[in-house]
């Protein structure tokens, strides 16, 4: 960036014909040669010398564009940076084509973070230079940064056609498809760039993406020993080693990231993440906070409400609002009576509209659908979890009472009749998570694994898992009963479980749902460390009734073997003294 604003600069103080950088006439070769010797000064931080000769440059042109631009690029070497968006600001007003300084604002617009200011910004510099493939890969840059992947695709891809050999560009374009999900064509673009290191660090990532966490240390690992400063390598071999298992390991690069870059989100929340996972909450809870800086998560916390810090609100208005998945929300979901009569407020909760009509009856005065963006008046908000550091939860004692969460009457009545003829005992299985997630076929069983449960007697199982075609039904090798169409919505769902005997999940959204009504569950766990599971054993802290079994090493065999054992074992007991049919509310 730098080196390529001291060539716009120079080029335009030297006037060099067609290629000029403004309009109007190029200043004449005595005025020119003065700005290029203050701009060296500036350069060389001569700052008192450069001063002192913008000073008197100053008095015989006093409102000038070029004078401007050495201001503000005097004020940047003092690091102040405000007064530097006034001397561009002032530049540009003088000389709106004056392509350095346009630039010069987009970079310090997006420090800022005014993104739609620096966007404009540097579509402007493109207008201005359309054959400048630097300043469309700017421009890609701020386009990913705020969100827009369509069109900082665009910009990259037009940066590539101008200069076909620039790593940068390739490397921007992968991350555009690493941001959509699309690791495989994100593999492909990075791997056609060896020889970039941020190429290299960017495989990685991909790699932990597939779960791949073993290819992904290595390279990564790689890229630390050649860079050892690097934060976002460090993160990645991070990952890499807490996707492992190496908690420890994981947490000396985190820690290494965070000194290197004491800014840097991604470390910070990967450490609330370890100390969650380890149990210490009180040290985890204020580090994860760092998730409302990563750019994937950010507009999920865009409030111009003010922010709720822990104080009682009588008469007013609370909103609460749901963030990332479902699971999330409905683990959460506990504490929302408890912040009712905290606050004594009114407590409206967002969330998104399949979790709406089943958490309606969750201790909230009013339910907002986040798809319909209605804007909810309200004295104060937070997300929803963030009320873990406000409210101090401890992985020991947890407030709240299991069921918190009960299937609605209407609906589970109308399941109840439809499976009265089956007497056996029904299981519910979800058993294939989220196929949106690359590294689900890490997470999950294998169709073919879940052969164990079909050898269990007097159990017939029925589809929790929406979304899977008739073909993929057929591989799991099961007497499957699929009524998955009609689960619109987790209202549906919680009305269905209640009705089951029992619920196989992998860790997904079912699990916790089933969890959360008191439901037994077997909960089928990748053993990849997570601290809503805890770091080990078979019991949860947040739901007595989900027993959990981890898979150990790459293969599912012996964790599924477990629970078609554990099955079998629930099934003769629970034939030989079949109780009472199931209550309706969980």
């Amino acid at each position: 960036m730098f080196k390529l604003l001291k060539a716009l600069i120079s080029q335009f103080w030297r006037g060099a014909g067609a290629g000029r950088l403004a309009a109007g006439p190029a200043p004449a070769v005595s005025d020119a040669r003065t700005l290029i010797e203050i701009d060296t000064l500036i350069g060389r931080s001569d700052l008192i010398g450069a001063e002192r000769a913008l000073a008197v440059l100053a008095s015989a042109r006093p409102v000038d564009a070029d004078v401007a631009v050495l201001r503000g690029r005097l004020a940047l070497k003092r690091g102040d940076q405000q007064n530097a968006i006034k001397q561009f600001e002032v530049a540009v007003a003088e000389q709106p084509a004056l392509v350095a300084a346009h630039i010069e604002l987009g970079k310090l617009y997006a420090k800022a973070g005014r993104l739609d200011d620096a966007r404009a910004r540097y579509e402007h510099a493109v207008r201005c230079l359309p054959d400048n493939a630097e300043i469309r890969n700017n421009l890609g840059v701020i386009c990913f940064d705020v969100g827009c992947l369509d069109d900082a695709q665009r910009s990259f891809e037009q940066a590539l056609q101008l200069r076909p050999d620039f790593a940068a560009a390739r490397n921007n374009l992968g991350r555009v498809y690493r941001e959509r999900g699309e690791y495989a064509v994100a593999f492909e673009i990075f791997a056609a760039i060896p020889d970039d290191f941020h190429a290299r660090v960017n495989t990685g990532l991909v790699l932990n993406e597939f779960g791949d966490y073993t290819k992904a240390r290595t390279l990564l690992a790689a890229c630390v020993q050649e860079r050892p400063d690097d934060a976002g390598a460090l993160c990645g071999l991070g990952a890499a080693c807490y996707g492992l298992g190496s908690i420890d390991e994981a947490e000396v690069h985190y820690r290494a990231a965070s000194r290197r870059d004491p800014k840097n989100a991604a470390a910070r929340f990967a450490l609330g993440d370890i100390a969650l996972l380890r149990g210490d909450f009180a040290a985890g809870w204020p580090l994860y906070e760092a998730r409302t800086e990563l750019r994937r998560f950010a507009r999920n916390y865009a409030q111009s409400i003010p922010a709720w810090t822990g104080e009682p609100l009588p008469g007013r208005t609370l909103l609460v609002y749901a963030e990332q998945g479902y699971g999330d929300g409905l683990l959460f979901a506990r504490f929302l009576p408890l912040l009712a009569t905290i606050t004594r407020a009114t407590v409206v909760f967002r969330c998104q509209r399949s979790m709406a009509r089943l958490l309606a009856g969750c201790g909230v005065d009013r339910i907002a659908i986040a798809e319909e963006n209605e804007v909810v008046r309200a004295d104060a908000a937070v997300a929803l979890l963030s009320v873990g550091r406000l409210l101090r939860i401890a992985p020991t004692g947890l407030p709240g009472v299991i069921p918190y969460i009960q299937a609605l009457e209407q609906p589970a009545m109308a399941w109840r009749a439809r499976l009265a003829h089956d007497t056996g005992i029904r299981v519910g299985l979800a058993w294939a998570g989220n196929p949106a997630r690359a590294h689900d076929r890490n997470r999950v069983p294998g169709a073919d694994a879940y052969a164990a449960l079909g050898r269990v007697k007097d159990a017939s199982y029925y589809n929790l898992q929406p979304g899977h075609d008739a073909a993929e039904l057929a591989r799991l090798q099961l007497p499957l009963i699929d009524h998955s169409s009609e689960l619109k919505d987790f209202a549906e769902t919680a009305a269905l479980i209640a009705n089951l005997d029992l619920v196989i999940s992998v860790d997904t959204s079912v699990a916790h749902l089933a969890g959360a009504m008191g439901k037994p569950t077997l909960l089928l766990h990748s053993g990849t460390p997570d601290w809503r599971w805890a770091i080990a054993g078979v019991d949860s802290p947040w739901y007595p009734t989900v027993k959990i079994f981890r898979r150990v090493g790459a293969q599912w065999d012996t964790a599924l073997a477990d629970v078609a054992r554990t099955l079998a074992e629930f099934t003769a007991a629970r034939l030989t003294d079949r109780p009472a049919p199931p209550d309706i509310t969980g």
